[in-house]
């Protein structure tokens, strides 16, 4: 609402930048994998069918329930399953991880010849959504010159005017992920100045990106008939290796700035946990295949942080980086059941070391 000077106030409503419409508007198809956040999805569900009239571009949602609590079971889905009627696909199945459940979405709508769809939207459940997305994204897609992947930016859940990082890369050989690119804002308050420039912190520049996180990211049909699916990887580093793999057929990966949802905090999320084998697993084959690979600057690397896992008293890990040092070398074959078993046994592994369990802080006894 705007106030004139005589009191009088104006009300501003349906703002929209637009550009020259493509010679064909492309649909986009939300696909959202979910385990055990039924709330959570259901949020972001709602959030969409209370702005599908204007979401003119999306087409379908498709939901990959991977869980043993269901979306579908919450008192609030049958009402948005009706708002978003023949939009949304619901799909249950085993849980194949964050890679198996995007994988789905995509197959749904890439693995059949005949569908109109030309781009998927990946999407976490756990994210703050807000609807504009789909729009943005569809509509820079459609107006690039030749396809390219799309990401949309992460803003952090518990400091909100706070961008993740603008655009990254991954130091494949040293197994570093989310290194921000050259000129690119970094846990950079949005709303404020850069302390060296004193210059507000505006993200004016191109940046290529090495990748984006499925956080929320496009990627347009002719890069899955080119690239094919994601590695089985199960968790992590699936978003890093598809991206490299697509620049390797010619599609790049940009960053969008002005699209983005709210994601928890990295920084608070526990390093210490069993989805590190994957992230160790998955990152030394992903630099396998997308790096040159020098044995001696990983081995380096890899015995560098077995040393201070072992400094820190922190045996669970060193066996959790063990295990996945020995399953790369077992080759492809330990992909097969797209990381299932793989779960199971390194949960199993890490409950033999007291130190990688939980505790509520009341019940640390001796401490009031």
């Amino acid at each position: 609402d705007l106030e004139t000077e005589g009191g009088q106030t104006l009300r501003v409503e349906q703002v929209r930048w637009t550009v020259e419409a493509p010679e064909k508007i492309r649909p986009t198809a939300v696909t959202i994998c979910t385990m055990n956040r039924a709330d959570d999805c259901l949020k972001n569900l709602q959030a969409l069918a209370a702005d599908v009239s204007s979401l003119e571009t999306l087409d379908t949602i498709y939901v990959a329930d991977q869980g043993t609590d269901l979306v579908e079971s919450r008192d609030g889905f049958e009402q948005v399953a009706k708002d978003l009627a023949d939009k949304l696909h619901y799909i249950k199945q085993p849980n194949l991880g964050g890679a198996g459940g995007f994988t789905r979405g995509l197959y749904e709508v890439a693995g059949h010849t005949a569908t109109e769809h030309a781009n998927v939207l990946f999407m976490d459940d756990d994210v703050l959504l807000e609807p504009d997305l789909v729009i943005r994204m569809t509509a820079f897609s459609n107006r690039a010159a030749n396809p390219i992947i799309v990401g949309g930016q992460m803003l952090n859940l518990f400091h909100p005017n706070q961008l993740h990082v603008g655009a990254e890369y991954a130091r494949l050989n040293t197994l570093e992920p989310g290194q921000p690119v050259e000129h690119s804002l970094t846990t950079a308050d949005l709303l404020g100045v850069d302390e060296e420039t004193l210059k507000p912190n505006r993200q004016e520049r191109r940046l290529d990106a090495g990748y984006n996180g499925w956080w929320s990211c496009l990627i347009p049909y002719e890069v899955v008939q080119a690239t094919g699916y994601p590695m089985p990887f199960f968790f992590q580093w699936d978003d890093a290796e598809y991206s490299y793999r697509a620049r390797a057929h010619g599609f790049p990966t940009v960053t969008l700035p002005g699209a983005g949802v709210w994601h928890a905090d990295f920084h608070m999320k526990d390093w210490d946990e069993w989805h590190r084998y994957f992230n160790l697993r998955n990152s030394i084959i992903t630099a396998a295949l997308h790096s040159p690979f020098n044995l001696n600057l990983l081995s380096r690397v890899l015995l560098a942080q077995l040393v201070r896992y072992l400094l820190g008293m922190q045996y669970g890990l060193s066996a959790t980086l063990i295990k996945a040092v020995e399953d790369f070398l077992e080759g492809p074959e330990v992909l097969r059941d797209g990381g299932v078993e793989a779960m199971k046994e390194i949960r199993r592994i890490r409950d033999q070391y007291p130190e990688t369990k939980r505790h509520k802080a009341t019940d640390v006894p001796g401490i009031a």
